[in-house]
């Protein structure tokens, strides 16, 4: 069923609903290979992150009121691409080769 032991989720169902999720999202990335819709999906979510989350919070865009300079946008940018390269596009790649 749905739910496993208790209240916790079985495995396979939360596998199989971010195989679905993530179908869904790699079909409207641009791009033809992984490295392209990672990319892509990294710079979207840094742009989304610095213009919005980062203002609605108080920092300023791209956190520039930290008092930092753009050291937490790089930062942001470096953890983002990385992520989305490897989880979002990598791995789902590799998922789906065995289909």
């Amino acid at each position: 069923g749905r739910l496993g032991n208790g209240p916790f989720l079985n495995r396979e169902d939360c596998l199989a609903d971010i195989n679905r999720q993530q179908a869904i999202i790699d079909a409207y990335l641009p791009g033809s290979n992984f490295i392209d819709k990672g990319i892509f999906f990294g710079v979207l979510a840094w742009l989304a992150m610095g213009l919005g989350f980062f203002p609605l919070i108080g920092d300023g865009v791209f956190s520039i009121g930290m008092g930092l300079g753009v050291k937490p946008a790089m930062l942001m940018f470096g953890m983002l691409l990385i992520y989305s390269l490897t989880t979002t596009s990598f791995v789902y790649d590799k998922l789906n080769a065995f289909k």
